[in-house]
């Protein structure tokens, strides 16, 4: 039986006419977008019990929990929140990932209905999904940046998604400041404060 797809169920719900007043917010369409390759989809007998019904169908395919995270705690530079797991067989051959949308309510008891159906995508072996998240930062054309120029050096500062810091890079050099990012203060303490941009909120 054919896998049910939710990613693009999920986005309809979604306001993506929404405008951050944030200048470094990842939009979450670059963000689906992106993901919607790797998207297996659902069996139809599991996903009417959401992500309960997700984490025991991975289960009867043994596959185990390796780690989970979600935005919201790590303050990630998105527009829309939310949690993720990663699953991986034994052998680690097979790496699962499981996504919900919190939508404005992170503490929610019961995640059911389709704004929080989940979405199940599956990547090669020895996929991070964190490093996932880093690489639509990196490579999306249409990620939202800052360019700087002070004292005859050009730089960039990209978003990422699951972290509350940034990508800093010397557009000049192509080296990047930090290697596990930056916080917005270090950032304009660096450019001696000339560099303005809003605190993240949900």
């Amino acid at each position: 039986m054919e896998n049910i797809k939710t990613l693009n169920i999920v986005r309809e719900h979604l306001d993506l006419d929404r405008k951050s007043l944030d200048t470094l917010i990842v939009p979450t369409n670059i963000i689906l977008d992106y993901l919607e390759d790797y998207e297996i989809g659902i069996p139809k007998e599991y996903i009417k019990d959401g992500i309960y019904g997700v984490k025991d169908w991975l289960r009867k395919e043994n596959l185990a929990l390796s780690f989970k995270g979600n935005t919201y705690e790590e303050e990630g530079q998105i527009l829309d929140d939310f949690a993720f797991e990663q699953w991986e067989s034994l052998d680690g051959e097979d790496v699962y990932v499981v996504m919900h949308f919190y939508l404005g309510n992170p503490y929610a008891k019961n995640y059911r209905g389709e704004k929080y159906m989940p979405i199940v995508l599956k990547f090669e072996a020895g996929t991070n999904f964190y490093q996932v998240l880093d690489n639509i930062s990196l490579e999306e054309a249409n990620i939202p940046n800052v360019l700087l120029n002070i004292n005859n050096s050009s730089y960039v500062i990209l978003p990422r998604i699951a972290y509350s810091s940034y990508f800093v890079f010397n557009i000049d050099t192509g080296y990047e400041l930090y290697d596990m990012g930056i916080d917005i203060e270090e950032i304009k303490n660096k450019f001696n404060n000339k560099l303005k941009i809003r605190s993240r909120k949900l």
